[in-house]
C-alpha cells in the first residue's frame, strides 16, 4: 500500500490498491479523488458521497476551485457505481474532465469506474494510452 507523501503511485495497480482501501463497503456511490504531488505521491484524499461520476468534469472543476493546495499537480479519480459499470458516455466525460484539469495546469492521470464487475478506465474507450 503506497504511503501518503512517501511512496509514489507508479501504476494503475498502486492507485487501485489505494482506492480499494478507501472505498465504502458495502459499495456505495462515491467519487474518490487522490491528489498527487510532482513525484506522484498522494498528498490527500477527497471523497464525494453520492457521486457516481456522471458529473465528473463539473465536480473536478469545483474541486480545483476550492479544495486543491499548492503542490497538487495531478489527480487520480475513482467513481464507484455499485449497481453499474462503465458506460459509453464515460468517454466524453473522460475527455471533458481531462480538458477541465489541463486548463488549470493539472493532469488527470487516471479515472477508474468501479462497478459490480471490477474497475475499468474510460480513457480506453477513446483509445488513449496510460498516463503513468
Amino acid at each position: 500500500m503506497p504511503r501518503a507523501g512517501v511512496d509514489p503511485l507508479r501504476d494503475a495497480d498502486d492507485a487501485l490498491a489505494l482506492v480499494e482501501a478507501t472505498m465504502t463497503l458495502p459499495l456505495a456511490p462515491e467519487t474518490i479523488v487522490v491528489c498527487l504531488d510532482q513525484q506522484r505521491r498522494g498528498s490527500r484524499l477527497l471523497i464525494v458521497e453520492s457521486s457516481d461520476g456522471a458529473e465528473l468534469p463539473w465536480l473536478l472543476g469545483r474541486i480545483c476551485d476550492v479544495r486543491l493546495e499548492p503542490g497538487d499537480v495531478a489527480l487520480v479519480v475513482a467513481s464507484v457505481r455499485p449497481g453499474g459499470a462503465m458506460v459509453a458516455a464515460d468517454a466524453d466525460r473522460w475527455l471533458a474532465a481531462s480538458e477541465t484539469l489541463a486548463h488549470r495546469g493539472l493532469e488527470l492521470v487516471e479515472w477508474f469506474v468501479v462497478g459490480h464487475s471490477g474497475a475499468a478506465c474510460p480513457r480506453a474507450l477513446v483509445g488513449e494510452p496510460e498516463r503513468w
